[in-house]
């Protein structure tokens, strides 16, 4: 869940478990954040998040990869244009620029600015992986103990076909505390790649989570 700045996150997640007749509903906000960066090797067919991206645009900041960047009205509008596909025209940033008022200079400039300040971590097109023939994906939980929960993330972030780590709340039941999203043409594949992270952490008690129906996957569209 995402919700814009003024509103409660937490009031929309009862709304939504009321409205669901929901048995049971658990948060698991980030606790802390290893790893986002989704890429995939074509020729070789396989993950290659190779790169370490963080929220914030750094390689190892824990500390300020949710920090609030306070953002002007016009800058707002410039992230208005900037979170839309792009079209398949010569120029396809001029139509942004004109509606901006300003000139396409301007609006890389904006643009630059925001992956400076860390409001905008890149900007790239997305690839459809289950089509691109990346089929498969777990979610692999671990449970790591709070003296290693640094060291073990930093070592799952640093495999490829890992996209997503992130450290999350525990529960009386649920004793998993690292979640790291594997890619692969097969699901085989994923439990392959989740041993060999057993194995270069040391960490045996996991689980691995796949999806069997998936009702809704968007990106986070902002101040609309």
């Amino acid at each position: 869940l995402a919700v814009p700045p003024g509103e409660v996150l937490e009031e929309t997640v009862d709304r939504l478990a009321k409205e669901t007749h929901a048995a049971a509903v658990r948060m698991m906000p980030t606790i802390r954040f290893f790893k986002l960066s989704v890429n995939f090797d074509m020729v070789e067919q396989e993950g290659a998040a190779r790169d370490d991206y963080s929220p914030d645009g750094s390689k190892d900041g824990q500390a300020n990869w949710n920090k609030v960047e306070p953002v002007t009205d016009f800058e707002i509008q410039v992230i208005r244009e900037l979170q839309e596909d792009v079209p398949l025209t010569p120029r396809p940033f001029e139509g942004m620029a004109d509606r901006l008022k300003i000139t396409e200079d301007e609006l890389f400039s904006y643009a630059k600015g925001f992956q400076k300040r860390g409001l905008m971590r890149r900007y790239s097109a997305a690839l459809h992986h289950r089509r691109a023939g990346f089929r498969a994906n777990g979610m692999a939980v671990w449970k790591v103990s709070p003296d290693r929960s640094e060291e073990v993330g930093r070592i799952m972030a640093a495999h490829p076909a890992v996209t997503h780590c992130y450290e999350r709340p525990t529960f009386p039941d649920w004793p998993y505390t690292h979640f790291s999203m594997i890619h692969a043409t097969s699901k085989e594949g994923c439990e392959e790649i989740a041993r060999e992270i057993s194995q270069q952490t040391g960490i045996t008690d996991y689980q691995m989570l796949y999806s069997y129906r998936e009702y809704k996957k968007t990106r986070v569209r902002y101040f609309v």
